[in-house]
Parts: structure tokens; C-alpha cells; sequence
């Protein structure tokens, strides 16, 4: 069980980007979802299908308000979302339900955790599931720490 890193790249994309050039109602149109799972698809298809790994780590903002949405958390606690584990599964039921709804009835459906992020969250929550479903990942492991501890950690041990 080697612990190396087999692909890394940061790709140009993120929540409040993807709403921006392909999400233009809230909610989103069927044409618009369709439209940004293929460009994800095309963005993310240089990922080498060599390996898959068995979890991904999603980091801060969109992967822990996922999770407080996923767990029904209103407010943001770091114990009990740090090291959370969502499955494909309930980030996919999420996708659906979140993109039936408008920024309003996102933030009155689940709460103050969302506030300032209830018209980017179905985006981000989109990326996050196209990249699940893409490398046949699974499960999601949610960290609260942000890519600066990553960068940190890295830096000590080198």
C-alpha cells in the first residue's frame, strides 16, 4: 500500500467560475447541467485512467458545506465535518436536489451554513460529483483544512 502521489494539477475551475459561464438560472436549466457535465468531461479528461484511487479529499469552502447539507448540519462545525466521509451516492441525490432549487430556497432549505454560497454551491457541487463519477471514486473524504496546510505539510517533509 504505497502512499505516492501518481497525478497532481490544478485545473482552472471552481464553484463561483463554473456558475458564472455556464449556470445563468437559478435553478439551473436541464440544458445547462447537460452543458457543464460535458465541458467538465472535456476539462477533466487529460486525468490519466491508469489509476483510480479508492477515496478523494475534498478540501474547505464547497466540500464542507456539501457535507453540512449532506448531514443535515445548519450551521458549520468543524468536529463533525472534518474527516466527514460522503459517498457518490449522496453527493449525486444532493446534485439533484439542489438543482431543482433557486439560491432562496437553497439557503431556506438548509440553512446558515450556505449563506454567501447558495447561488454557487449546486456548481460546485456539480464539479465535485463529475470528478467522483469520472474516476470511479466512490467515496469523498471532507477535509476543513484549506490547500495552505496542504502546502504547509509538504514544505516540512521535504
Amino acid at each position: 500500500n504505497q502512499k505516492q502521489i501518481l497525478y497532481k494539477k490544478s485545473f482552472a475551475l471552481g464553484s463561483v467560475s463554473v456558475t458564472e459561464k455556464f449556470l445563468h438560472h437559478s435553478p439551473p436549466t436541464k440544458e445547462e447541467i447537460i452543458h457543464i457535465k460535458y465541458e467538465l468531461q472535456k476539462t477533466f479528461s487529460e486525468i490519466n485512467n491508469k489509476f483510480s484511487p479508492d477515496l478523494a479529499i475534498g478540501i474547505a469552502g464547497t466540500a464542507t458545506t456539501l457535507a453540512c447539507m449532506i448531514k443535515g448540519l445548519k450551521k458549520f462545525t468543524r468536529e463533525k465535518v472534518d474527516g466527514l466521509i460522503i459517498s457518490q451516492i449522496e453527493l449525486n441525490e444532493l446534485v439533484n436536489s439542489v438543482s431543482e432549487l433557486n439560491s432562496d430556497e437553497i439557503l431556506n432549505n438548509y440553512g446558515e451554513v450556505l449563506k454567501g454560497r447558495e447561488d454557487i454551491i449546486t456548481g460546485g457541487a456539480i464539479i465535485l460529483s463529475e470528478i467522483l463519477k469520472l474516476k470511479g471514486i466512490i467515496k469523498l473524504m471532507v477535509s476543513s483544512r484549506g490547500i495552505r496546510y496542504g502546502a504547509i505539510i509538504s514544505e516540512l517533509f521535504k
